[in-house]
């Protein structure tokens, strides 16, 4: 899993191995906080990302703010088999 933060660019996209892509942009990276994000078109409330997430391609968007919103992102972290949680959602490969 991999954690998120505030994107420093506007946009930047990825070409995975796979023949697919895999882009994350927001509309403000000016701002230092996270409002909001999306994933293809989904909210994400949480601060992390699988990389099977990445992997499947699509877009990660940021909604960025000058404040600090203590709502988003306040999930439980993802935990993985190798901290000795096999019941993870990470470690069942969902991401969720």
């Amino acid at each position: 899993a991999y954690s998120l933060h505030t994107p420093l660019y506007e946009s930047v996209t990825i070409d995975l191995d796979n023949g697919r892509a895999f882009e994350i942009r927001t509309t403000d990276p000016g701002k230092p906080f996270i409002a909001s994000a999306r994933l293809n078109g989904e909210p994400l409330e949480r601060a992390w990302i699988a990389h099977s997430e990445i992997v499947r391609g699509g877009v990660l968007e940021f909604t960025t703010s000058s404040e600090p919103d203590t709502d988003w992102g306040s999930e439980s972290p993802c935990r993985t088999s190798l901290d000795g949680d096999a019941e993870s959602p990470c470690a069942r490969g969902g991401g969720r």
